[in-house]
Parts: C-alpha cells; structure tokens; sequence
C-alpha cells in the first residue's frame, strides 16, 4: 500500500530560528487597498471591492526582506497592526509600543468583539471579496505570523490584543473565522515561550503553556527576581533582542485554512485590535494567500503509543449530539482505546475489542460567583473581599490583568463579578477586610453578594452595612444542579471488532430523553437511559482528541480512523444511514453526499448542525483540517505519515460475484 508522507505536506515553517548581521526589512506604511490587495493576490483567486473599513494610515502597509530582515518566516506581505507600521519593523526590540492611533476612540467589530467585548482600541479592519478560479473544491491558505508587545508580561493575564480572519458569503452560513490553533484563538495566552507572565496566573482560562516550539522569543529578561527563576523576572527595556522588530515576541508561521468552491464569491475580513486599553501594541504579518488542490483521500493510521489529534473542547451545553467514525483496529490491538471524543461524550473499544459509547452529565462540583460593588468608582474601592476553601490558601484571581486574592471592581469600574469552583460540602470562608485604610464612608459604598450555581443567594452585605472587617462560611450546597450520571454500553450489549475489519461506530446523546444510544454500520445495537438533559460544561476543560483519552495520556488508540465527523443535533437514522458510506460536503447550506449529490435526508440537516468534521485527507503541517463551519482544526501530534484511504467511502467493487466474498472488494474485507 502507498503511504503519503506528511513531510511531504509540511510548509517551511521551522527553518528560520535565529539570525545575526540582519540587512533590515523595507516596509512602505499607509498602503491603500488596492496596495494592500496585490501584496496578497497570487494566482488561483482573483481580490475585487477592497475597503479599509477602519484604521489609520500608520497602521497598515506592506513589507519585504522579511525573512533576512526581520526574522520572519515570510519574505513579503502585508503588516496590519494596533501600533505603527514604521515602528514595527526596527532594531528597537524593548521599545514599549505606546502608540495611541486612534487617540482612545474605540470601534466595536462585530466580530473582535464577539471574542472579547473589550477589544475595541486602535482596530484595524480590512476587507475585500474573493473569487477562487477553477472547477473543484480548492484549500484557501493563509500563512501569517502574530507578534505583540503583551509578551512577555502579560502571559496568562485576562487581557489579550486578539485579531480574526473571518470568512463569509457565498455558500457558507454565518461567518467563521480561520486564524486558530487547535481550535484556540491565536493569542499571547496562546502561543508563547511556556512561562506564565509577571500579570499573569495559572488559573486563567486560557493558559497555554504548550505551544513554546511556534514562538520567537525578541525580549530579554533583567534577572531581577529569584535566582534561576524566570517568573519572576521583568523585560529588561535596556537591551534589544535578537530580531528587527518593536514587538517582544513573535509566531513562528502560522497557517489558516479553509475549503471553498470556486466561481462563488466570498468575502474577507481581517482584523486586529487592542484589548481593555490602546497600549502595548500587537501586529499581524500577512503572506500572499495561496490556493493548493484537495491532497489524495487517507486514513490515519494511530500507532496505539502516542500518537493523536487533539482540539479545543466543545460539548458544553450540548443538549444533543450525534458523533460518528470509521474505525478499523490493527491487527495488534490488545488494550482499550479511545476513538474519539470528550471525558462526557466518547466512543472506544475496550481490551476485548468491545466497542462501547459513553455518555455524563451533571457536575461533581459547583460554580459559586462573587460579586463585588462600588457606588463610587470614580475612587475606587478601599478594602476589600476575600475568599477561601476548607481553611485553605485564600484563592487568587484576575482583576484587570493583575493576579491577586483582593476581590473588587477593575479601578473605575462599578462592580466586578468572579467565580470559583468548589466540592459539594466545601467549606467557604468570605471576609471583609477594611486593610486599615478604608474609611466609614468607603465602607457604605462597598457592596457584596455571594450565589452558589444554580444561583441561590448564599450572603448578602449591602451598601451602608458595613461596619468593619467581616468573617462568614458556608457550606458548599446546590438545591438546583445536576447529579452526575453517567452511562456506557454494557460488556454483554457491546459488539465485539473483528481486527484489520472497518467498522463505522455512531454515538447519540439525546438530553431531552435521557439516552444515549449506539450504532454499528447504521444499525442501533444499544440504548442506555438516565442522563440528564445537558453535556456540562465544567467538561469542557479538556480537549476533543481523536486517537486517545483526551483526559489523561492513556487509552492509545492503535489502528486506522476515518471521516470523524461531530453533530449538536440528534440525528435520525436515516440522517446517519445516508452518510456513512459517502463523504459529506456544504452545498446551499445542506449536508450533501459526495458520492451520491444530494442533500442528506431531503435538506434537512444544515452544514451548521455540523460541528466537526475531520475527513483526515486534509493535513497540513502539523495541523488536520476541520471541514466543518466551526473549523476546529487539530493538533497532529506525532504522526508523520498517513495511508491511503481504504476505508468504505463509499464500498467499491472490482469485480463482480457475491457480497461476501473478499475478492469483490477493492480493499478485500471491509
């Protein structure tokens, strides 16, 4: 059997590391559109109707030398940014970009905001539509590279400058935005050297600290902390570091990525904005776009060691799905691995080649927010409210980018919200503390309220009650949540694989009946019934991994996996019968067969329900392309090589003669 390599696939993302004896990179800064537009086009599209919708001059423009000059991984592009172009690119590494180009006047996208409601300062917004030549679905790529001046600082904090590449029109529905990794926004608490920043804390959703092989490290630390201790040195604004540019710390390149259908127009928005304040500026570097045809169809192949694709988790709240993959186990296969999934929805085949479908709602812990006032922002609170479990470590939080346990309002704002997990029969421990400074006055402005989950008032102290430092606990209790249920396919109800065989499994978790039922080649085999009427969220910690327990580094899969595809809709058995056999595409907005161009079910299921959809023929770099509208592309981690595909999509014969009969089939037993 042929194997395509992914090394075959890989861009040269990784080859530019570090550089000495820069000739500098040239840029011209205030581009219009029609600049900014032949910078990007390359053959296979065509760019018409540019606009700059918003942004100064100063904040776009065009480069070139990037990689010699700059220490770019890209030679030529565009350069959108939240500060100035002509300060982005110098050998002024430290030099804090303080550049207000908007004069503090925000612009709220649609879109930015949707991310972060706060990210509204100094927003650059460019736009144009699009037209991919050709007969056959194409890749629309876009290589780039993120770099901001938040590193390294504010690594970990609450507050990111985000930007988006947002794609819509034409055949698709809605608007989705391209530029992530792993399902993630690309951002400082995304994409960094690893280390949590002095503003920053490790309880901040998100922190990821595992992504340092895509960063470019442009800061120097002063060594002012604890000896041979990183986090709790300062950025040393005396010495430059290693790259021409303003901005402390850089991506390597990065790839966005969707399938579109040429001869229909789509439309582009790329855009970047300041997050919470117009200072400490970040940049997006932009390289021609790129159109590639659709690589050979595959199957991956999971050694059962280490290998799987992980992204960002998505179940929470579901209050139905339905997932579904080919399967096929090697002929090794000797202990339980998972196919794919979520720790509350999942499919896998246990030791004894069982496949079985597993389901949980409810919560093992509950949410309790703590809500802080100040009558009188403009001051700010004095004093302040802190709260701790079981006697513990008073808990830290983020409060305007800074960690601490002192609970009030971000400065000038009227109240603050926050929350915390706890077990049930916690003890919590809240406090007023007037911290020796705060007047009667500031006490009778100060308000506060603690609300377990299901939004039971547990305290109360309102305004003009205070009278000094306070001390109250609680028992941690919710009247109105969830128990947690769980439910799995019995051993006895459970079919049993044959090894080196494709199999298709399908899971469907339906909340409003409680069930959550199994199939095998479209055919129920199983139900199971008690679950509650939601996939909780608190769940949604821990990534969607294909190949493995995406809870723990266990359960390795080993064998091939084919078409994963994620609904958030209880599909019916002729919705699931029509697809297995066939791949799926987005025609008018309808799930429609590839083989057999119809829509599924006579349109009734949207390319929306449609949440996840890894066909595994699309792989680029490390990166396994979702076809899917939501595009939660995933991480491949250590595979590097796929097979071609053999799973049944659809059954081909190559002779003819009986159905079960092996030399009928292409692929012999499937």
């Amino acid at each position: 059997m042929k194997t395509n390599y992914i090394g075959m696939l890989l861009f040269l993302s990784v080859l530019v590391t570090h550089f000495s004896g820069y000739t500098q990179a040239t840029f011209v800064q205030g581009s219009n559109a029609n600049q900014l537009a032949t910078q990007l086009t390359s053959p296979g599209f065509t760019i018409t109707n540019p606009v700059i919708t918003n942004g100064g001059n100063r904040q776009r423009g065009t480069f070139f030398n990037g990689i010699a000059g700059a220490g770019l991984t890209m030679d030529t592009g565009i350069l959108l940014t939240t500060g100035r172009v002509n300060r982005s690119i110098n050998n002024q590494s430290t030099m804090q970009g303080d550049d207000s180009e908007q004069g503090g006047v925000t612009y709220d996208d649609p879109d930015l905001v949707a991310i972060n409601a706060s990210s509204n300062y100094d927003t650059v917004i460019y736009e144009f539509d699009f037209t991919i030549s050709g007969t056959d679905p194409k890749v629309f790529a876009m290589d780039y590279q993120f770099a901001s001046e938040e590193y390294p600082d504010y690594v970990c904090a609450q507050v990111n400058d985000i930007f988006g590449f947002f794609v819509s029109g034409g055949d698709l529905t809605g608007t989705t935005n391209i530029a992530s990794v792993g399902g993630d926004n690309v951002a400082v608490n995304y994409i960094n050297d690893g280390r949590i920043g002095i503003a920053g804390s490790a309880s901040t959703d998100p922190c990821v600290l595992s992504n340092s092989s895509s960063f470019n490290i442009n800061y120097v630390l002063d060594n002012s902390g604890t000896p041979g201790d990183s986090s709790d040195d300062f950025l040393d604004t005396l010495t430059n570091g290693p790259y021409y540019m303003m901005y402390n710390g850089f991506t390597t390149i990065l790839r966005a990525y969707t399938i579109l259908r040429p001869g229909i127009t789509y439309h582009m928005k790329m855009a970047i904005a300041d997050t919470n304040d117009d200072i400490y500026d970040s940049g997006i570097f932009i390289a021609p776009i790129q159109i590639f045809d659709l690589p050979p169809k595959s199957d991956i192949d999971f050694d059962g060691v280490d290998d799987y694709v992980n992204t960002k988790p998505f179940f929470g709240g579901f209050i139905g799905s339905t997932m579904m993959s080919w399967l096929k186990l090697d002929n090794a296969f000797s202990s339980t691995g998972d196919v794919c999934g979520q720790p509350n929805f999942k499919i896998f085949v246990d030791g004894s080649n069982r496949l079985k479908a597993y389901a949980k709602t409810g919560s093992s812990t509950y949410t309790y927010t703590v809500t802080v006032h100040d009558s009188t922002p403009i001051d700010g609170l004095m004093g302040y409210v802190r709260i701790r479990i079981n006697g513990g470590a008073w808990l830290m939080f983020d409060i305007g980018g800074f960690t601490t346990d002192w609970i009030q309002p971000v400065f000038g704002q009227a109240s603050g919200s926050y929350t915390f997990e706890v077990n049930p029969g916690d003890t919590i421990q809240i406090q007023y503390r007037d911290g020796g400074w705060a007047t009667p006055t500031d006490m009778d402005e100060t308000s506060f309220q603690l609300y377990s989950e299901d939004l039971t008032l547990v305290h109360d102290t309102p305004f003009n009650a205070l009278g000094g430092n306070t001390n109250n606990s609680y028992v941690a209790a919710c009247a109105g949540c969830s128990a947690v249920v769980t439910v799995q396919t019995p051993n006895a109800s459970a079919p049993v694989l044959t090894n080196d065989l494709w199999y298709n499994a399908t899971a469907k978790f339906d909340g409003s009946a409680g069930t959550l039922t199994l199939y095998l080649n479209g055919t129920q085999i199983w139900q199971g019934s008690g679950l509650g009427a939601n996939l909780n969220l608190k769940d949604d910690t821990t990534d969607f991994s294909v190949g493995r327990n995406s809870a723990g580094t266990n359960r390795y899969f080993k064998g091939s996996i084919d078409e994963v595809k994620v609904y958030n809709k209880v599909l019916t058995d002729t919705q699931i019968q029509e697809q297995i056999y066939q791949e799926v595409e987005n025609v008018g907005g309808l799930v429609t067969g590839s083989m057999i161009p119809k829509p599924i079910d006579g349109g009734a299921l949207s390319w929306n329900d449609l949440k996840l959809y890894y066909d595994m023929d699309l792989i680029y770099d490390i990166t396994l392309i979702d076809n899917s509208g939501a595009v939660k592309n995933g991480f491949i981690n250590n595979i590097t090589s796929v097979l071609d595909q053999t799973a049944p999509l659809p059954y081909v014969a190559n002779a003819s003669g009986d159905w079960t009969t092996t030399a009928t089939w292409e692929y012999g037993n499937v």
